[in-house]
């Protein structure tokens, strides 16, 4: 088994929803970083806008979803099925990639 390591500056979310976006595009440290989120199960439209420009601005996003392996993470159909919150947020961080 390999293991993946990335080490970078961590932003508390607290400091990264407070970011104008613009100020993200300006961000040299951002320009080549790699952005890894784990452990939500969906985020605020305001993080979600921090999230476009930062998959605009960043070398790479790497964005873990919690969810039966059996399911699959790409169609989101309704609120009320299983695993819907990491559904629909897989399908909103695709939509925002473009």
């Amino acid at each position: 088994a390999s293991v993946r390591v990335a080490v970078r500056v961590y932003l508390p979310v607290s400091v990264r929803a407070r970011m104008p976006p613009s100020l993200v595009s300006q961000s040299e440290m951002l320009k080549n970083s790699i952005v890894v989120l784990d452990g939500f199960t969906g985020f605020t439209p305001v993080q979600n806008r921090l999230l476009m420009e930062l998959l605009i601005h960043c070398r790479k996003m790497i964005v873990t979803v919690t969810m039966d392996s059996r399911e699959n993470p790409y169609i989101y159909r309704h609120p009320y099925q299983l695993f819907a919150l990491s559904k629909h947020m897989t399908a909103t961080l695709i939509l925002c990639r473009g």
